[in-house]
């Protein structure tokens, strides 16, 4: 009842008498036994087939679940209320994420109509939910894991801000606008700066080498699996074929059609912190890079961006490939390890300049 729900009992006993003293240790309404056309018609509508079932409606009369009992069972508390579905990532459509980026000088105002939004955790972050109230104070709501969802009713002019909850690092402040359906990855592209971005548009639906400043080699995914690393050489397989994924938002697909993405941390001696570069499938949210300067400065060479981890850049050390936030020796070592070229795949010249 503290959730705003209606519960309304719908008898399966025998008789009314023992209907009655069944109801009798019960505090909400219910359905008159001798109703029996209307709760065989409940029955057959939400498809009941066992006892004691809990079908959970909508305020249209819709139905939400007719598995309330998992429902309520996972979540006693009603954090999840009215526990809708969670979203796939089928129905995550970044051209229909109704959210627009803000800066930290935007707070909440009056006026406006609620909405609904959902929001699937598809980063490999714990993420917490804050509201930026109407004097910009953070108002903390929810802290969600990866692959969990939360659900909000909100307002149009109200701001929400994103962060890493381990490193309290923000990765995204955004302003719905309508109702929609949306991802972590999503609202972290839309606030992405574009900024010093290269648009690499020239070559997309090309097939293209990497290949590292400092050595002649550079990325090979011969003999990986999904979620293996890659490796520093040049092999028959290494070439990726550019494929857009948003504006000046790019992903890299081998010939297997995994992509290169951001995998398991690095768990070595280095003394800076990163990520494996993997192979992931083409829709994860670790795929989606940004093509950036050279770290290096060099004309004709680029350094790739994780979105779902900003500061990290595609690296290579020790025969292996990786994503690094900063050097394991010198900069000088590093600007070279993290700059690349792009060479055309069938050829191998270049190199490609934006």
């Amino acid at each position: 009842q503290a959730k705003g729900m209606e519960v309304v009992f719908v008898s399966s006993d025998k008789n009314e008498e023992a209907f009655t003293d069944y109801f009798a240790e019960m505090p909400w309404k219910a359905l008159p036994f001798v109703d029996r056309e209307r709760k065989a018609a409940l029955s057959n509508k939400f498809k009941v087939s066992g006892i004691p079932s809990f079908v959970i409606l909508d305020k249209d009369g819709s139905a939400i679940t007719t598995d309330g009992r998992s429902a309520v069972s996972e979540d006693p508390t009603g954090e999840e209320f009215p526990w809708k579905p969670k979203p796939s990532m089928d129905e995550v459509d970044p051209a229909v994420t109704l959210a627009e980026p803000v800066d930290a000088r935007a707070v909440s105002e009056n006026g406006d109509a609620p909405i609904l939004v959902t929001v699937l955790n598809d980063t490999q972050h714990t993420v917490r939910f804050e509201w930026v109230d109407y004097e910009g104070a953070l108002v903390p709501y929810k802290v969600k894991p990866h692959w969990q969802t939360w659900v909000q009713e909100t307002y149009k002019s109200h701001p929400w801000r994103l962060t890493d909850e381990d490193s309290g690092r923000e990765l995204a402040r955004v302003r719905f606008t309508g109702d929609t359906t949306t991802s972590v990855s999503k609202l972290m592209q839309l606030s992405l700066p574009t900024e010093g971005a290269v648009d690499v548009k020239a070559v997309v639906d090309q097939a293209v080498i990497f290949e590292a400043a400092n050595v002649s080699y550079g990325l090979s995914a011969e003999g990986c699996g999904p979620g293996e690393q890659l490796n520093n050489t040049r092999a028959v397989n290494d070439r990726f074929v550019v494929c857009p994924a948003g504006d000046q938002l790019y992903t890299f697909e081998s010939r297997s059609g995994l992509c290169l993405g951001v995998g398991a941390p690095h768990g070595m001696w280095y003394p800076n912190d990163g990520f494996q570069a993997v192979l992931v499938p083409k829709d994860s949210a670790s795929a989606v890079m940004r093509v950036l300067p050279a770290r290096n400065g060099s004309e004709g060479f680029h350094s790739f961006e994780p979105v779902e981890h900003p500061g990290y850049l595609l690296n290579h050390c020790d025969g292996k490939i990786w994503f690094f936030d900063g050097p394991a020796n010198n900069e000088l070592v590093f600007s070279q390890d993290a700059s690349w070229q792009l060479l055309d795949a069938e050829s191998g010249t270049g190199p490609w300049k934006p």
